[in-house]
């Protein structure tokens, strides 16, 4: 029974996942996924990865799934604003 608990936060993080990067597809190419840290289970971490392109992850690990989400979202906010800022000058000056 352990080893089925075990692969509960993984099969959650994999639905969470998949789902979080279907909502933000059309919006902007990158997926932030939030699981638990590999080698200490009970601390989660994250990571936001583009195609194509290295996933950046968390330097750190966090003690709850919600911690680790804030600041994972926090971080894909950035990226998301410098992103549409390399968008923006490439595209030119706009007349409107």
């Amino acid at each position: 029974m352990a080893h089925r608990a075990a692969r509960l936060p993984d099969l959650l993080s994999a639905i969470i996942t998949l789902s979080y990067v279907k909502l933000m597809a059309s919006s902007y190419p990158f997926a932030l996924a939030v699981r638990p840290a590999r080698h200490l289970p009970e601390r989660f971490n994250y990571s936001i990865g583009q195609p194509g392109k290295l996933k950046v992850h968390a330097l750190h690990t966090f003690s709850s799934f919600d911690e680790a989400r804030e600041v994972g979202k926090a971080a894909l906010d950035q990226m998301i604003a410098q992103w549409r800022e390399r968008e923006t000058e490439a595209a030119g000056p706009s007349i409107w």
